[in-house]
């Protein structure tokens, strides 16, 4: 298995758990990360703690019910591919659907991530405000 598959695996883990020390440790201080979808949550984010506080959002959003599964991830020395399935509930609408998560990576360490919904137009709909 390549490095940055563990790498990935080892920040989805510390995503679900909270864990901000070890996303610190894996993740650039000068950090980037694209949300593709619409509504709430989109946007660009640009620094290690704006993206945690877009992170943060995402169970206030969801009264805490947003799960995510890690089906693959393909990785080479530069990039990292994710493929996911995401489940949250918010304001009577339920999402379920997956997702690809590019992240830059550049020695070891998290320099961007982008998150691609596979039917933006329903990522779209739930994120509405």
């Amino acid at each position: 298995m390549h490095p940055n598959v563990d790498l990935v695996r080892r920040g989805f883990e510390a995503f679900a758990k909270g864990d901000l020390a070890t996303l610190s440790e894996l993740m650039s201080p000068d950090l980037v990360w694209v949300s593709e979808s619409q509504g709430v949550l989109s946007g660009r984010f640009e620094g290690r703690d704006n993206v945690f506080a877009y992170f943060a959002r995402i169970p206030a959003e969801t009264g805490g019910t947003f799960q995510q599964e890690v089906t693959s991830i393909y990785a080479d020395d530069r990039v990292a591919v994710a493929i996911t399935k995401a489940s949250a509930s918010r304001r009577g609408k339920t999402l379920d659907r997956p997702a690809a998560i590019v992240f830059q990576i550049k020695d070891g360490i998290v320099t961007s991530g982008r998150v691609i919904p596979e039917e933006p137009e329903v990522a779209d709909a739930f994120w509405a405000e």
